[in-house]
């Protein structure tokens, strides 16, 4: 099962409620190594982050440009350079 909160505070109440506490830590984002030796799973795998956590739009007045953005926290830096690293 998954939960999914958009106000903090309803995730502490959820937190507090059921004593159950997510299993994420930001740091240790690591793309597993069947995925990454796989080109159809990573493609699937980098398009499943932009569903959950990025964006795509096109620059407007400059229709050839695209900005693509993942939000992620400060401490998975070495998660978004892999995924940079692939769309590089």
């Amino acid at each position: 099962y998954g939960c999914r909160f958009k106000d903090i505070r309803n995730l502490e109440k959820f937190k507090s409620i059921t004593n159950i506490y997510p299993n994420k830590t930001y740091s240790s984002y690591i793309i597993p190594e069947w995925i990454r030796t796989n080109t159809t799973f990573i493609q699937y795998f980098i398009a499943g982050v932009f569903d959950g956590d990025g964006w795509v739009y096109r620059i407007k007045d400059r229709d050839s440009s695209l900005e693509l953005g993942i939000e992620q926290h400060i401490l998975s830096r070495k998660f978004l350079e892999t995924i940079n690293e692939y769309l590089g």
